[in-house]
């Protein structure tokens, strides 16, 4: 039986924000978590999710739009699946090779 050890989550996080009409402005954030790894934020925006990198293994999605919060979570795991499996091929570009 093979286990699957790409975890996610998906939790809300506080938008601090301040000034005047703070309702009309207010969005929903979540914090994007692939492989028990901060990947990210995701911030719902009217019809989809954009997404801020915070990892840098994560950062050719950054600031790119997404249909739902569906989509960008696949694509983040796939950018992370790919990533494991160029290690898992190269384990001395993992580590760094002496030469």
């Amino acid at each position: 039986m093979m286990t699957h050890s790409n975890t996610r989550a998906i939790r809300p996080s506080r938008a601090d924000s301040t000034g005047p009409r703070q309702a009309e402005r207010k969005q929903t954030t979540f914090l994007i978590e692939i492989a028990e790894r901060d990947a990210g934020l995701a911030i719902m925006e009217g019809d989809g999710a954009r997404f801020i990198a915070s990892d840098p293994q994560f950062q050719q999605l950054d600031n790119r739009r997404f249909p739902n919060l569906g989509h960008l979570v696949r694509a983040a795991e796939s950018m992370d699946a790919k990533a494991r499996a160029d290690r898992k091929r190269r384990p001395e570009a993992a580590m760094g090779s002496n030469g």
